[in-house]
């Protein structure tokens, strides 16, 4: 797993400090065993202890497992990538 606060000091940042999730994964082997929120409950601790509100992450749109775990925890869609490859 790999985590980064991202602090509001840049110009290019708003709405205040926020925690970025780079990667968090579960080996499919292993899901629906509590892994998932033993990863994720620290980085939600963690976020609480700094003060940041706001917890981001990037999750493939065909990863219907993910959303499904991350929409438990509140979180919404936020924005969609488009990308055109050629």
């Amino acid at each position: 797993m790999n985590v980064q606060l991202i602090e509001s000091k840049s110009p290019l940042i708003c709405g205040g400090d926020k925690l970025y999730i780079h990667h968090i994964s579960v080996a499919e082997s292993a899901r629906n065993s509590g892994i998932g929120s033993k990863l994720f409950d620290p980085v939600e601790k963690l976020a609480q202890d700094r003060g940041v509100k706001e917890v981001a992450l990037d999750v493939w749109y065909f990863n219907d497992t993910a959303k499904s775990f991350f929409k438990a925890y509140g979180f919404q869609t936020y924005n969609e990538k488009m990308w055109l490859r050629k």
